[in-house]
């Protein structure tokens, strides 16, 4: 099907000046590679889990260095719950466990599915690193600590309970005492349910 659209809009532009018509024939192919090997991944995750669940295994852990832009890099935008979804199918997996993902691409539709999915467990492994503004950015974070806050809010006012575990770095080698302190004081207010510090 895409093959065929990909000629019928080249044909379209067969009287383009030819430096312009080749500069597209790049594009649409690169796009339509990047089109088969998201759907090719996919279905390759699929299978794995398929075959886990066929040998007795309940519980599947989705765990990558940054797991909430899975699919960005292969079609362009996140495609994590698509994914969820798709093994969400799989009738004997009775949960489906994410881990490490970062706050600033945790948005309505995820949590929104965590609420209602009950296959999905009821915990998010979220790495805050710092909650002071300018150790997160020296750390080049994208997160800001009123995101983080913000988040936090969001995840405690869903209908179902969500554990919330991070991991925090202290010692950074800029960080003050007041900094340091910044960071005490917001574990103690917001008490996550799990912390783990890198020194």
């Amino acid at each position: 099907e895409f093959n065929a659209k990909y000629e019928e809009f080249l044909d379209g532009m067969k009287d383009f000046p030819p430096t312009i018509l080749k500069k597209r024939q790049t594009e649409l192919q690169e796009l339509m590679e990047k089109n088969v090997a998201f759907k090719d991944e996919s279905r390759r995750l699929l299978a794995e889990a398929e075959n886990l669940a066929k040998l007795g295994v309940k519980e599947l852990i989705i765990v990558a260095q940054d797991t909430t832009r899975y699919g960005t890099d292969l079609y362009g935008e996140p495609k994590l719950c698509e994914l969820i979804e798709k093994l969400s199918k799989i009738k004997t997996i009775e949960r489906i466990r994410l881990h490490y993902c970062y706050p600033e691409m945790i948005g309505d539709e995820l949590l929104h599915m965590i609420e209602t999915n009950h296959k999905i467990c009821g915990y998010l492994d979220i790495p805050f690193q710092h909650i002071d503004d300018k150790i997160l950015k020296s750390m080049n974070r994208r997160s800001t600590s009123a995101q983080i806050i913000e988040l936090i809010n969001k995840i405690r006012s869903l209908k179902r309970k969500v554990a919330i575990r991070s991991t925090f770095i202290i010692g950074y080698p800029v960080e003050t005492r007041l900094q340091f302190k910044h960071l005490c004081d917001f574990i103690k207010k917001f008490k996550l349910d799990n912390v783990g510090f890198f020194a």
